[in-house]
């Protein structure tokens, strides 16, 4: 049978660390298929959004699942991932690095970031227990505001969903700390050890906490943080719009 060619727009920094290497496609979703490295479980994304990613793939095709399949072995070699009824070509792709933008503005009043607050806990659901008792009360449990391990380690695999609130959670804090040592020279290490990050919570969810650790996330993530910080006003209209989801728990993180 003969083999269908997909074509790619762009590939991240990451994935050509995985040349002459080999994956099993974990989970396949109409527009995302999630790719496990089989030398070291790591995560690379098939996806046709637009947002790029250093770990993610963008191809044309508006369905993943026309692609690829569960439990399919796939390999990327010479610029191309062959699996066993379809080619994506990246020999033509761009490449994307991720670069945090120049970041002006005084970011997010207290009072702006109050009233998000409340706006959150009226729209959030599937993790509310969590959300009262441990990000709002216990988050920065010292006047000095040093991140309380132990409060952040409660976050890992809380809440419900693909990836769970309390890891978007982590992976939206996460990208402020990235901006705000980019800005401001402060560095603020996440003590949660891989063991812990994969008993608490999927592989999918805890590869995204990862590389959320190493500064590298999919650009909407990215401009969300950035927006914050600059303080754009579009921030509130964005999280009330997105209502008590994955991305709003990422953006209160």
């Amino acid at each position: 049978m003969r083999k269908r060619t997909v074509s790619s727009t762009s590939y991240g920094s990451v994935v050509t660390f995985f040349s002459e290497s080999y994956f099993k496609v974990e989970h396949v979703f109409k527009t995302t298929a999630y790719l496990r490295s089989l030398k070291d479980d790591s995560l690379i994304l098939i996806s046709s959004h637009r947002w790029r990613s250093p770990f993610t793939v963008n191809i044309v095709e508006e369905n993943a699942g026309e692609i690829v399949s569960p439990g399919e072995i796939l390999s990327l070699e010479d610029g191309k991932i062959e699996g066993s009824t379809s080619t994506i070509d990246l020999t033509s792709s761009e490449l994307y690095e991720q670069r945090i933008p120049p970041i002006n503005g005084d970011g997010l009043s207290r009072e702006r970031i109050n009233m998000l607050s409340a706006q959150f806990r009226v729209l959030s659901t599937a993790w509310e227990g969590v959300l009262g008792s441990v990000v709002l009360n216990r988050i920065c449990r010292n006047r000095d505001r040093i991140f309380s391990e132990e409060t952040l380690r409660e976050l890992v695999g809380a809440g419900g969903g693909f990836t769970p609130s309390g890891d978007d959670f982590l992976v939206g804090l996460l990208s402020s700390l990235t901006i705000a040592e980019e800005k401001l020279g402060i560095k603020i290490h996440l003590p949660i050890e891989d063991s812990y990050l994969f008993g608490r919570t999927s592989w999918a969810s805890a590869q995204y906490i990862k590389y959320a650790r190493m500064g590298l996330y999919d650009e909407l993530v990215l401009e969300n943080a950035v927006s914050i910080f600059r303080g754009d006003p579009e921030t509130e209209d964005l999280f009330l719009l997105l209502g008590g989801g994955m991305r709003a728990a990422c953006i209160y993180g």
